[in-house]
């Protein structure tokens, strides 16, 4: 199970690359995503599960998918799925992960109310090194953005194939 939250931790903590100094360039439904994916990371370091999960859509339409470099795949379909796996993996693993987290490539759509953010992620747990692709989908509800879905995959490097 530890591995299998090592790749939720590479997504979220891509998303701390965000708030890099080009984040205060940012403006609008843009900065507003990248606060919603930055918080949900910091609520789950915190080990904070109502925080972490008030940033997804209270919805039986959630989509939660985290797959391991050890072949194993957590999926939960609805928040309250979702808030189970989680809250049983943070009862498991209390303490925060140490390690460096950094994050490249990364590419946010929007288009209405709804939007995507994909971006590669990257753990040095001092000496191992992991990797993960993140996608991150996103509603705006009442003028909120909430995550609607995440799936993160981790993997060895030379096992990427990227098509331009």
């Amino acid at each position: 199970m530890k591995s299998l939250m090592l790749s939720f931790l590479l997504s979220a903590a891509t998303v701390a690359a965000l708030f890099s100094p080009s984040y205060a360039q940012k403006t609008g439904d843009e900065a507003a995503i990248l606060s919603v994916l930055n918080n949900s990371r910091l609520a789950f370091d915190k080990r904070d599960l109502n925080g972490f999960t008030s940033y997804f859509i209270q919805s039986p339409n959630l989509y939660y998918q985290v797959y391991s470099g050890n072949e194993h795949m957590l999926l939960a379909y609805g928040w309250e799925a979702m808030k189970r796996m989680v809250g049983d993996h943070l009862k498991k693993e209390p303490a925060s992960l140490a390690g460096k987290h950094t994050a490249s490539d990364f590419r946010t759509h929007i288009n209405g109310n709804m939007a995507w953010v994909t971006s590669m992620g990257h753990l040095d747990l001092g000496g191992e090194k992991k990797e993960s692709r993140d996608l991150f989908i996103l509603q705006k509800q009442n003028g909120q953005w909430k995550i609607a879905a995440l799936t993160t995959q981790e993997y060895t490097r030379e096992k990427l194939a990227l098509i331009k």
